[in-house]
């Protein structure tokens, strides 16, 4: 957890995606940091971000259009959508794309 606080911290888009063995587990951002989940005081660098990121359950597919990812991060209010193959992280899409 420290080192997706660590990343998060130094990305612009203040979002860390979380990938293991290429498989898309959800994203780690400034409102999962702030949810109050992660106990007070505690050791980040003991625990794992998993339990503590988002699923976010919006994503684009590699054949989304610009334009439909672009309507969807408007409608949801995200910073970026990551895009998957099946549960395979392909990327992401940012606002600036």
């Amino acid at each position: 957890l420290a080192d997706a606080q660590e990343l998060m911290e130094a990305e612009p888009l203040r979002t860390v995606v979380i990938v293991g063995d290429g498989m898309y587990f959800g994203v780690y951002t400034e409102a999962d940091r702030d949810s109050g989940r992660v106990p007070a005081g505690v050791d980040t660098t003991s625990l794992a971000v998993g339990p503590y990121a988002s699923g976010l359950r919006f994503v684009g597919s590699p054949d989304t259009t610009l334009e439909a990812a672009r309507e969807l991060m408007a409608r949801h209010d995200l910073a970026v959508l990551p895009v998957v193959a099946g549960r395979i992280y392909q990327g992401v899409v940012t606002v600036d794309d």
